[in-house]
């Protein structure tokens, strides 16, 4: 299934963790769960990148019960141009294909050629928010970034950044209502300014 993806990122120090998830559950929150997400990025010559995501709703669960969901995912480039430097977010288009969560996703793409690139654990807190009844709804995902030394085994990770904490803000939506993301991105980074600088991801490296 394609949709549009449009996120904005902050890191904060991690004394400042619970002070950025007060201000978040201060707003209108429809509901918030512990999260845990092992991603899997994927290359063969000649073929663009695959990712296969894992989503566990707890944390530190990685072998002791499956996931509850498992898709394979491909990300366009992030959207250039006039309507890009005004949206207040990085645009992505993003397929995704759910599949089943007893199958060797990986295995089957490693058959194809495909060999694994990056490997990453994420571990945290998602809400769902609305800050506006006109405004689409807002996924916020605040986690630890861990990375896996082995792409077998999701249980030998190390702490990428040990003093820091990823805010990812994202609005999920169909094609044709994208600019419409932008005010709800933009209301939420504004509400946040005080203990995060939320920004597009290709802002962040520069």
């Amino acid at each position: 299934m394609a949709s549009v993806e449009c996120k904005v990122l902050g890191i904060v120090d991690v004394e400042k963790l619970a002070e950025v998830e007060e201000a978040v559950q201060s707003m209108t929150v429809l509901e918030g769960w512990p999260k845990e997400v092992h991603r899997v990025q994927m290359r063969a010559e000649g073929r663009q990148t695959l990712e296969v995501v894992r989503n566990w709703k707890a944390v530190g669960c990685t072998t002791v019960v499956p996931p509850q969901n498992v898709a394979l995912r491909q990300e366009s480039e992030p959207m250039r141009g006039a309507p890009a430097q005004a949206h207040a977010a990085e645009v992505r288009t993003v397929v995704e294909c759910e599949c089943d969560p007893e199958d060797d996703v990986q295995g089957f793409l490693e058959t194809l050629g495909y060999v694994v690139t990056c490997a990453s654990v994420r571990r945290g807190t998602v809400y769902h928010l609305r800050l506006s009844s006109t405004q689409l709804p807002v996924e916020v995902f605040v986690y630890r970034l861990h990375k896996v030394l082995d792409s077998q085994n999701a249980t030998r990770i190390e702490e990428f950044a040990p003093n820091f904490a990823v805010v990812e803000a994202l609005v999920r939506c169909e094609e044709g209502k994208k600019m419409e993301a932008s005010p709800a991105i933009a209301a939420l980074r504004d509400k946040l300014a005080g203990v995060v600088a939320l920004k597009k991801p290709q802002e962040m490296l520069r």
